[in-house]
């Protein structure tokens, strides 16, 4: 069990942190499902000057979450320092949350949150030159939530093409140091890649060997695996790239007629 005043400790250390409702032991018999209950927890931690997500809203029917269907009690929740929201007049915000969504995408799916992963992720997101300071915490912070909802592939690629294509190489760059951070190449990252690569005009064939370039370049070592599955995973990536390039022009014919 945890306490708020140790969640209040993680969050000064690391900037987050994330727990679970039945993690925490409080001083109050906090009822988190009913209105009085969330005002009292928002209280609890405001007073700590910590905020949360999902966000505790107030309205004339009382206190709710806002915008979801669950309860805090189904699902993680995440601590952070208060801070001002994210500047939705930025007119770089649709970028900087497609960003966020991607980056979040990729690093949980392989099934694995790493804190490699989280902190390539903290230091990619605070590279972009386009968001204040407050805005690069609150854009992190919002990317730790996304790590922890469903998100619709599809959907995310249909944002990503409303973007031109430097914004495209821009959030690939981003997602390809995040598909590295933990030291391997997994299927699932190869198959995000590819679906990056096919949107944005790019052969999807060179994804394999440009994510091992780009470790080399950047200093990062890939984790060997035994030589048998070595050997499997290496024709495994060339046939990978053949099917993947004969669709590519399988495609590219079709959209011709």
């Amino acid at each position: 069990m945890t306490t708020f005043n140790s969640i209040k400790t993680e969050v000064e250390k690391v900037g987050f942190c994330v727990k679970y409702w039945s993690d925490i032991e409080t001083n109050n018999n906090i009822d988190i499902l009913t209105s009085f209950g969330l005002e009292m927890l928002l209280d609890e931690i405001q007073a700590l000057d910590l905020d949360i997500l999902p966000k505790i809203v107030k309205s004339s029917k009382g206190y709710s979450v806002a915008s979801f269907d669950k309860s805090l009690i189904e699902q993680p929740l995440v601590f952070f320092r208060k801070h001002l929201p994210l500047n939705r007049n930025n007119r770089y915000f649709k970028q900087a949350i497609t960003t966020a969504r991607i980056a979040a995408l990729m690093i949980k799916t392989d099934g694995v949150i790493r804190d490699s992963e989280l902190i390539a992720l903290r230091k990619l997101l605070y590279s972009l030159s386009f968001l204040s300071e407050s805005d690069k915490y609150a854009l992190f912070i919002r990317s730790v939530y996304f790590l922890y909802q469903k998100m619709n592939q599809d959907e995310l690629i249909g944002d990503f093409n409303y973007f031109n294509d430097k914004v495209k190489i821009q959030i690939i760059r981003i997602a390809k140091s995040l598909a590295i951070a933990d030291g391997r190449i997994e299927n699932n990252e190869r198959i995000l890649l590819r679906n990056l690569y096919r949107n944005s005009g790019i052969p999807t064939n060179t994804v394999v060997r440009d994510l091992k370039k780009y470790a080399i370049d950047s200093g990062i070592l890939i984790e060997n695996r035994d030589k048998q599955e070595l050997k499997f995973q290496h024709k495994y990536d060339i046939l990978d790239e053949t099917l993947d390039s004969v669709l590519d022009d399988l495609i590219e014919d079709f959209t011709g007629f």
